[in-house]
């Protein structure tokens, strides 16, 4: 017996070394100009299993398209039945009631469904983008998922995790989320909870309802102005963005303050400014309002194909001597507007300009625009904010 083992042993060595001395040559046979060989090589590097990987790495970023590709897939085939026990095609036409004792066996959890759900008859198709990873529950949801099948932890039986028709998801007594960071990393079927505050919610859902996985789980609330969205963590995070983009206000009030700044025994900076840090900003500590302007600045519709029109506006500032100030802005996509030609001139028949900057506002907040040295060791200092309107 002894002998045996020996011999097997040697002769398994012998295997491994001889397969190790070919690895070069099946990875240089990925470079042929004949398909078979092509295949032929990716077939025995997948033989090769895990030693292949660090040769396959090598070549994940090859300027050959092909042969970067197709090490790419064979690294994930290969980690998938290291870390798994089985290829990922052993799952491709798999009934969806194999797949979920699978999940048991592999998770540790308990899965419950009824029998009317009908999953020894429902088969799993698998795509090769969700071999990336190492978890086996998030490989059996996104499985599940590709046939509309909804996955989430019970809340009628505790520990245990339901799987169920994903287009009836809507009445399942799913786990409710408040924010798109509170949502599951895996891709489980729950419920998100989105209350824009500029748009209407009934004009959101005309949009999601194109989005979401199945229509009738995405419903609207216009009276409380609440969205309520059930469907795939991924598809939520999804339909949070797009409303996030929706939601923003179709008009602001920009409002410009000018200030003399000088230095000082005492500090000195009017109430509404003390969180912009004027002192370092400026290097100087004594602050007095030379006066505030405002002007409202909407979004203006542009024709199709051309890019939204800016807004022009002038603010007059009397004084000795007195100032004009004049931007032109456009109302972005997300966030406060952005004032893309932002001056500071003598008001007078020749304008002798003092300042000129772009500034992007956001957050309701007054935003340090700039400062200009003044006669007698004083400083024009600039603010600008943009409140919707």
């Amino acid at each position: 017996m002894v002998v045996t083992l020996a011999w097997i042993t040697a002769l398994s060595l012998g295997f491994q070394e001889d397969a190790s001395k070919a690895l070069p040559s099946w990875i240089e046979k990925l470079r042929s100009d004949r398909i078979e060989e092509r295949d032929q090589a990716t077939a025995e590097l997948k033989k090769l299993g895990t030693a292949a990987i660090p040769e396959l790495e090598k070549v994940t970023a090859d300027k050959d398209v092909e042969v970067a590709a197709r090490a790419r897939t064979l690294l994930r085939m290969i980690k998938f039945k290291a870390v798994f026990g089985m290829d990922f095609k052993d799952f491709n036409d798999m009934p969806a009631s194999a797949l979920v004792e699978w999940m048991e066996k592999k998770t540790g959890r308990k899965f419950i469904f009824t029998g009317d759900l009908g999953l020894r008859n429902v088969r799993i198709r698998v795509h090769e983008e969700l071999l990336d990873t190492s978890d086996p529950y998030v490989v059996g949801v996104d499985l599940l998922r590709l046939a509309h099948i909804g996955v989430a932890p019970s809340d009628s039986f505790a520990g245990a995790t339901e799987i169920f028709a994903a287009p009836v998801g809507g009445k399942k007594a799913l786990k409710v989320y408040k924010s798109v960071d509170e949502l599951p990393k895996a891709n489980e079927f729950c419920t998100l909870v989105l209350h824009p505050r500029r748009v209407s919610p009934r004009a959101v859902q005309a949009m999601l309802i194109n989005i979401v996985s199945f229509p009738q789980n995405c419903l609207s609330a216009e009276d409380s102005g609440t969205l309520v969205l059930s469907d795939y963590a991924s598809v939520l995070r999804k339909c949070a963005e797009i409303t996030n983009d929706l939601d923003v206000a179709r008009a602001f009030r920009v409002s410009v303050a000018l200030l003399e700044g000088k230095a000082g025994k005492e500090a000195s900076v009017p109430e509404p400014f003390r969180d912009l840090r004027l002192v370092d900003a400026t290097g100087l500590n004594q602050f007095s309002v030379l006066g505030s302007a405002a002007s409202r600045l909407e979004r203006l519709q542009a024709k199709p194909g051309t890019a939204s029109p800016a807004g022009k506006n002038a603010l007059r500032f009397p004084g000795t001597p007195a100032l004009l100030v004049e931007f032109d802005g456009s109302v972005r996509a997300a966030g406060g507007p952005m004032l893309d030609r932002f001056t500071v001139s003598v008001d007078q028949e020749r304008a002798t300009r003092l300042f000129e900057a772009q500034i992007s506002l956001k957050d309701d907040r007054w935003t340090f625009a700039g400062a200009v040295p003044t006669a007698g060791g004083t400083s024009l200092v600039i603010l600008v904010r943009a409140v919707a309107d």
